[in-house]
């Protein structure tokens, strides 16, 4: 007990005056808008800010592709948000395409395309892209990875 007492003692008297901390809060976050925007720009805005808040101080070009980006995303400051463009996807008709335009779909060489030709022409045309299945070569997982570049 007298060796708590002394290290109290001695604690308090060596030690400076400890002082309470302040923690402010702070007035704004930066935040900085760039990609598909008509202007790239720095905004403060208030703290706990969400993405959608953001969008309001900024104008999208036609371009912008916000579909990967959640809205309700709370932001932090020195954060940066990039709009990304929208992506072109060709879309190749399976009933109209030569060999060449064929051989443009990922996993599809000049073998299958020929394949696909040749049974368009002896079957007539494809009623609907599953019908693409029916070609000696192509089966689910391969019609599966082309699917979206593929049109009628």
């Amino acid at each position: 007990m007298k060796i708590l007492l002394i290290f109290l003692f001695l604690f308090f008297i060596l030690c400076p005056q400890l002082q309470p901390v302040s923690i402010s809060k702070a007035s704004c976050i930066r935040v900085y808008i760039k990609g598909e925007v008509d202007e790239e720009t720095d905004l403060c805005l208030e703290p706990y800010s969400t993405v959608l808040e953001a969008f309001k101080y900024v104008t999208l070009s036609n371009d912008a592709d916000t579909s990967s980006i959640n809205e309700s995303t709370i932001l932090a400051d020195g954060d940066v948000l990039i709009i990304p463009k929208q992506k072109q996807v060709i879309k190749v008709s399976i009933n109209f395409a030569t060999v060449d335009e064929l051989c443009m779909l990922k996993g599809i060489g000049v073998s299958t395309a020929k394949k696909i030709v040749r049974y368009r022409i002896d079957h007539g045309l494809f009623q609907t892209l599953e019908d693409l299945m029916n070609v000696p070569g192509i089966k689910q997982a391969r019609f599966n990875q082309i699917k979206d570049q593929l049109s009628l």
